[in-house]
């Protein structure tokens, strides 16, 4: 989906057993999507005890939270990331920095 509408792919990986993932879920990524700050992104989560495997590959290194931003550009798709409990600024920055190397929608 992200590649099709050329929007960066966001995925917030963490796990049921997080605290920390559950106050990234609920006092960042809540807020920002009743704000309609990720309507210009295709966002996912993923639970790494529940998909181990693809979290590895998504994600860099083992802490959670984290959020991992995709986007394609001319050369490829690259990966941003943040880790740890971030501030909806923090995300909106990151989200920023990965769009800045999307092609130009036509």
């Amino acid at each position: 989906k992200a590649q099709e509408e050329k929007k960066p792919l966001v995925v917030l990986v963490g796990a049921e057993w997080c605290p920390a993932c559950k106050t990234m879920k609920s006092d960042t990524i809540d807020p920002m999507k009743k704000a309609g700050e990720l309507e210009e992104v295709v966002y996912t989560q993923l639970d790494k005890a529940a998909h181990p495997a693809l979290a590895d590959q998504v994600m860099p290194g083992k802490t959670l939270p984290q959020i991992v931003v995709f986007s394609e550009s001319e050369s490829g798709w690259k990966r941003y990331s943040l880790t740890g409990i971030q501030t909806p600024r923090r995300v909106k920055e990151l989200i920023r920095r990965a769009s800045e190397s999307l092609p130009l929608r036509r």
